[in-house]
């Protein structure tokens, strides 16, 4: 039986809250995300209920970093991370890295590695990795694994 990729959603202690099962899945905002079952959308909510079908799926996968968290920089083809004033405070070493958002920063330290969370002082917030993940909102965020 071939494997299928999945998307599923974690809590910040990296625990699988929503069962990998959806096709695609955005970030939650407010109480709601919206995940897609084969070629249609539904709304969900943190609880993992289903909501309607719906064709209203945009949400913003890229909020602005909340004021004070440190912020990606890229310095000799590595990202690291900077605090307000300009100070490095993560060193550069991941080829990918996205902005902190409700506390914890995703990144990936080679191209073909798989994305993993860190926290503000630079630690692994857990040791989980997946193959696509995107930001936290409201305590959780999607991951995508292979199942």
């Amino acid at each position: 039986m071939a494997k299928e990729m999945l998307w599923g959603y974690i809590n910040k202690s990296g625990d699988m809250i929503i069962t990998p099962q959806y096709h695609d899945a955005t970030v939650f905002a407010g109480n709601h995300a919206f995940v897609k079952i084969d070629w249609q959308w539904f709304e969900i909510f943190p609880d993992g209920n289903l909501g309607p079908e719906t064709e209203d799926h945009k949400v913003n996968d890229n909020p602005v970093p909340p004021p004070g968290a440190p912020v990606p920089v890229l310095i000799d083809s590595k990202f690291g991370y900077t605090d307000a004033d300009g100070n490095i405070v993560i060193a550069p070493q991941y080829c990918e890295a996205a902005p902190f958002s409700d506390g914890l920063a995703r990144v990936k330290k080679t191209p073909a590695g798989k994305w993993q969370y860190i926290t503000p002082e630079g630690k692994l917030a857990f040791k989980s990795g997946f193959i696509q993940a995107k930001d936290f909102h409201n305590g959780l965020a999607p991951v995508l694994l292979k199942i």
